[in-house]
């Protein structure tokens, strides 16, 4: 009887050593081929809970192991419905499709450079890579590729306005959301957007190096290519097209000023007409103002009493242009509602009614609406940034201190952003200074070189062909401003279709000849940017669309 438990206990200790020994070979097997280690959470639904598990996953060339309660299990990642399988387990742990690409994808980064030397960045060429906060941190986004045009269907925003504040619908210009459109986008409409994008941005250029205050107001190109709903944070005239007019847009609204009670043109003599400085015609105050695409707006120069849909107030001696002749592409716009911090603008006429307060969304695509809202108070989620105060003092400048690219910080000598930003409604790409710019572009297409390159363009010159891709990973794109200001650009905001209708994907930043940057409205899609005239800062929040 002894004999045979000291049998068994021998057979226990051998069959406990060969598992030890197995454990340890595997073990073995998988470190010689690590090269990627990273704690994710898990979550696991049972029938009465969830339960999150924290879990290393192990990835090698072929396989990712997953080491949960001190054991590593084989595990296969399925990119196409974002499910990590543990194997030889009847549990089936639910991972997004995000971090499921992001980890395959920083892997195989991570791998190229550790196998080969020469492809590997030093930290003072390229850049870093971010430390995450938690191990589910996406540095890369999953993109849907779509040739297809828009849809007709609008999806109208969620978000209700704060208590104390009003807001106004912004809308797509070619998109099903906007009532006055006419046309939808034709594929060469694009490359006149952004031909007139880069002239607004050399009229910002020059009006800073006058540092004048009617430049920078007055001779700015007002529209926003991409809305319906004109509200250029970087413009402060507010002008509407009037009766009677020489010449005026066709199709939309104009303005009969002999039916309204309220309106009354300003005398020669009265302080607001010499501050506007422009002159007089039979003695009215007149105006004219002129773009760098060479379209105008000529008139009077009024108060009138103003109202919006949805707003909540009459809004009584608001001064205004009242055009009788215009020129240029009307952008399906009837006038211009200025927002910049001159006196002129509509947010500093109304400062007084909402404390010089405001914020807008710019939602992600053509189909969805954003907002423009008026006063309120910020959510504990805005993040702000102090406006500079070497700025011109109509324009929102904040300092820009540095971007990442898929979680690696691109170290750029602090040089390239000792201009501060300018945070425009009107621009649509983000300008940066050539440095900073060819920084930014050599990381992207590092981590972009599995796809295959398309030919540049005059305005973009790092473009993709997803013609055989439905979905591409992407590097993610944060920027970041003073005072610790992270912002993740979301995936609509890193790369457009160009042309539209196409599969070609280009990067949606561009290099500016100049020491100056444009933060554009493409990346500041489905933030909420809050303008805090009061406090002099700008701040921004995610999920400000919905």
């Amino acid at each position: 009887m002894a004999a045979e438990k000291e049998q068994e206990a021998s057979d226990g200790r051998r069959s406990k050593t060969e598992t030890e020994k197995q454990l340890a070979r595997e073990r073995k097997r998988v470190s010689n081929h690590i090269y990627n280690r990273r704690m994710i959470v898990i979550k696991h639904k049972t029938s009465d809970s969830l339960q999150i598990h924290k879990c290393t996953v192990l990835a090698t060339s072929r396989h990712n192991y997953v080491k949960l309660n001190d054991s590593i299990r084989e595990a296969e990642a399925l990119i196409e419905v974002g499910y990590l399988l543990i194997k030889k387990e009847k549990l089936a742990f639910h991972l997004s499709v995000t971090e499921t690409v992001r980890l395959l994808r920083e892997t195989k980064v991570e791998k190229e450079s550790e196998s080969s030397g020469a492809d590997r960045q030093p930290d003072n060429e390229t850049g870093r890579r971010d430390k995450a906060v938690d191990g589910t941190r996406a540095y890369f986004h999953t993109l849907k590729i779509n040739s297809l045009p828009s849809t007709d269907v609008c999806k109208e925003s969620s978000k209700a306005p704060s208590e104390g504040s009003s807001s106004l619908k912004l809308v797509h210009k070619f998109g099903p959301c906007n009532p006055h459109r006419t046309s939808t986008a034709p594929a060469s409409s694009f490359t006149e957007i952004l031909h007139r994008d880069k002239l607004r941005v050399d009229s910002i250029i020059q009006a800073r190096r006058s540092m004048s205050l009617t430049s920078s107001a007055e001779h700015v190109k007002s529209s926003v290519p991409f809305y319906s709903l004109s509200v250029p944070a970087s413009s402060g005239l507010i002008w509407t097209q009037c009766k009677p007019c020489k010449a005026c847009y066709p199709k939309v609204p104009v303005f009969d000023p002999t039916k309204s009670t309220s309106f009354k043109g300003l005398p020669c003599s009265s302080t607001q007409c010499q501050l506007l400085g422009q002159g007089c015609s039979s003695s009215k105050c007149t105006y004219k103002t002129a773009y760098v695409d060479n379209s105008s707006s000529t008139g009077i120069y009024a108060t009138e009493t103003i109202s919006f849909n949805h707003l909540r107030y009459d809004f009584k001696n608001i001064l205004i242009g009242c055009s009788n002749q215009v020129s240029g592409d009307s952008d399906g716009q009837s006038g211009i509602m200025g927002l910049n911090r001159s006196p002129l603008s509509f947010s500093s006429q109304t400062a007084n009614i909402y404390n010089n307060l405001f914020s807008y969304c710019i939602p992600s695509n053509p189909e969805s609406t954003g907002h423009l809202t008026f006063g309120g108070k910020a959510s504990n989620d805005v993040k702000f940034s102090p406006i500079s105060k070497t700025s011109p003092s109509s324009d929102y400048d904040i300092k820009m201190t540095g971007i990442s690219v898929g979680g690696r910080r691109l170290l750029i000598d602090a040089s390239a952003f000792k201009i501060a930003s300018t945070i425009d409604s009107g621009a649509v790409l983000t300008r940066l200074p050539p440095k900073a710019y060819s920084t930014l572009r050599s990381l992207f297409r590092e981590m972009m070189k599995g796809f295959p390159l398309s030919d540049q363009d005059i305005f973009l010159d790092t473009c993709y062909d997803f013609s055989n891709y439905s979905t591409v990973a992407i590097p993610s794109i944060s920027v970041f401003f003073e005072d610790g200001v992270e912002m993740d650009i979301d995936v609509s905001g890193i790369m457009l279709q160009y042309p539209v209708g196409s599969k070609v994907y280009c990067l949606a930043f561009a290099e500016l000849d100049d020491e100056v940057s444009i933060f554009g409205n493409f990346q500041q899609k489905t933030y909420t940017v809050v303008f805090d005239g009061v406090k002099e800062r700008i701040g921004f929040a995610p999920g400000g669309c919905d």
